[in-house]
């Protein structure tokens, strides 16, 4: 019941996954976000709604530097990189910008893992 009350007003049409919080935050944590303006990202702060659910609570816990670097280049074309329209209510009005001011093509559009996207893959799970 939670669920439909709640995620009706949300884009989405639900309340996101504590995962998915948790990439939001960590992107705004991250070197990437510096590369882009926020001009409105909402994160629907997923804690109010996750009390009696202490077992994502670790999905909240702040990063250290090796785990929210994103050890190359920002990457514009990357999939994990949202699109400038992906939280606008109205898909018209960019929620974030390059820094230029130029707008962010956003994830469906973008045809494969651009090479850093590999890059970063393997560094992470691989440790390479």
């Amino acid at each position: 019941m939670m669920q439909k009350i709640t995620g009706a007003a949300h884009a989405l049409g639900r309340v996101g996954k504590p995962e998915e919080v948790a990439r939001c935050i960590a992107f705004l944590a991250s070197d990437d976000a510096s590369f882009v303006t926020g001009i409105n990202m909402p994160v629907d702060g997923g804690l109010l709604l996750l009390s009696g659910f202490p077992r994502f609570e670790n999905q909240f816990n702040k990063l250290n530097i090796p785990q929210s670097h994103m050890i190359t280049e920002i990457d514009y074309n990357s999939i994990v990189l949202y699109g400038s329209t992906s939280f606008a209510i109205d898909k018209k009005s960019p929620t974030m910008l390059r820094n230029n001011g130029e707008k962010l093509e956003v994830v469906y559009e973008k045809s494969i893992s651009s090479g850093i996207d590999i890059v970063r893959v393997s560094i992470l799970y691989n440790g390479v």
